[in-house]
């Protein structure tokens, strides 16, 4: 688990207090909902609003006279300097807030992603794997249930087990167990990175001393709704659209300086 999976168990839990009744496009937009509070409201306590409306009106007064300016080339040089350091005094007031306020959006942002992206396998659909081995490491696995051998080689799918009744990948000996069936699902599972310490795999991790770089698999995205090109039925559009909708709803309402 890394840094921003720790809320994950909180989030699927108030998740699963909402399922019964709602479907998975409610359930996006009101973490949508959320993350626009969070984000709008820190920004509002972290910024200067104050500073930031004078700045705001500095700025336009030396946008007309720079407009306007019809002299000297060094008297346009003066202006255009000061404008350039009003504009980077504004993005800095605004910039820092803004970028605090979007970290409590990350713990969301991954367990949405975790929650989301994937359409969970059904038991016995057939899951294509591809593994990548080191180099002049290629060697055949074991796939095995109930402690029986199924399949032994090139192993390339693998036919989703029920919890209770779980399949394991091991080396060639089947004296290593390499991953078992069924996992919470990941495109990959790879070593562990320096960067699973902000951002977990929810699938797992090879050990390091893997003859195997990775594992990936051909696990279906998940469509929350049913029209408009793929990318429009995923998760992460509806999220940023519902959260970027929201956010603009409280700016205006809230009167919030940016």
């Amino acid at each position: 688990m890394g840094l921003f999976d720790v809320l994950s168990p909180f989030f699927l839990s108030f998740d699963d207090l909402l399922k019964p009744f709602t479907n998975s496009l409610f359930r996006i937009s009101f973490w949508a909902l959320i993350s626009a509070i969070v984000s709008s409201f820190a920004f509002k306590k972290l910024s200067n609003p104050t500073k930031i409306s004078q700045l705001k009106t500095k700025l336009k007064a030396k946008q007309n006279q720079l407009n306007q300016h019809d002299g000297e080339f060094s008297e346009l040089k003066n202006l255009a300097i000061d404008t350039i350091k009003l504009s980077i005094k504004r993005m800095v007031l605004t910039f820092i807030p803004a970028l605090l306020a979007s970290i409590p959006i990350l713990f969301i942002l991954t367990y949405l992603s975790n929650q989301y992206e994937l359409k969970q396998p059904q038991l016995n659909d057939s899951i294509h794997l591809n593994i990548e081995w080191q180099k002049d490491k290629n060697q055949q696995l074991v796939q095995t249930q109930n402690n029986t051998t199924i399949k032994s080689g090139a192993i390339e799918t693998i036919n989703w087990p029920a919890i209770n009744n779980p399949i394991y990948l091991q080396n060639s000996t089947g004296n290593v167990t390499i991953m078992s069936f069924p996992f919470n699902i990941s495109n990959i599972i790879h070593k562990k990175q320096w960067w699973n310490t902000l951002i977990g795999n929810p699938a797992g991790y090879l050990t390091d001393d893997s003859d195997i770089n990775s594992i990936s698999f051909d696990f279906k995205p998940q469509q929350i709704i049913g029209f408009g090109p793929p990318w429009v039925r995923s998760w992460l559009f509806i999220y940023f659209f519902m959260t970027f909708s929201f956010s603009i709803i409280f700016l205006v309402v809230f009167k919030i300086k940016f």
